[in-house]
């Protein structure tokens, strides 16, 4: 049994070097397809962003980026903030993708607008395109390179953090109607990034009237 101990030990020393020169920054050449997913799932507990404490401002803060709005962790005094499974999800993407999002998710559409100030659905998947049904809501995640993503809002439907392929960091996100293919209303309604709704005109992409909440006759 003691062989058996001391030869898996050998054979965990080169995953741990890999996370240890990793998290110092001197990966040079190394294969990261080599890490495991707890490896990554380590690596990224380890990280600024996901140890802060929601209750010291500070801390927040720190983590904070102009013109980005940061995934929050779950706080229990307000009841905001992405669950730990979640926001773990979004520590690994941090570490591990260099887009900023996990490509492999396609829980969305995308925006495309269009010569006449209309916009079109692209879906993820499929790719087939489609106009955005009237005051309906749709969970929108505008990501860092601008692109804007929605879901249609639904009773047990895909959050922010799906649509944003779990990204730790976007540009806005929230929530949007549309009337005759142009925004109609929207809001900051994201219990997981929480953004500034001052910041809504000029991060969102979206050209229209914000509000924190929709007006009872939407």
């Amino acid at each position: 049994m003691r062989h058996a101990v001391s030869t898996g030990a050998l054979e965990e020393t080169p995953k741990r070097e890999h996370v240890r020169e990793l998290e110092t920054g001197h990966a040079g050449d190394i294969d990261t397809k080599a890490l495991s997913q707890k490896d990554w799932r380590e690596k990224a507990m380890r990280t600024p962003f996901y140890q802060y404490d929601p209750n010291k401002k500070e801390d927040g803060l720190a983590l904070d980026k102009e013109g980005q709005v940061r995934m929050k962790k779950h706080d229990s005094v307000s009841g905001n903030g992405a669950p730990s499974v979640v926001y773990l999800r979004a520590a690994i993407v941090l570490v591990k993708e260099k887009d900023g999002f996990d490509p492999q998710l396609k829980h969305h559409s995308t925006l495309i607008r269009q010569t006449d100030g209309t916009w079109k659905l692209k879906n993820a998947e499929t790719g087939a395109m489609s106009e955005p049904l009237p005051k309906k809501r749709y969970v929108f995640v505008t990501m860092l390179d601008g692109t804007i993503r929605v879901a249609p809002k639904t009773s047990g439907g895909h959050g922010h953090a799906q649509v944003s392929g779990y990204a730790p960091y976007v540009k806005y996100a929230g929530e949007v109607m549309f009337e005759n293919g142009k925004e109609l209303h929207a809001t900051p309604q994201s219990g997981t990034y929480l953004p500034p709704l001052e910041k809504a005109r000029q991060y969102s992409g979206f050209n229209c009237d914000f509000t924190e909440s929709f007006p009872k006759t939407a």
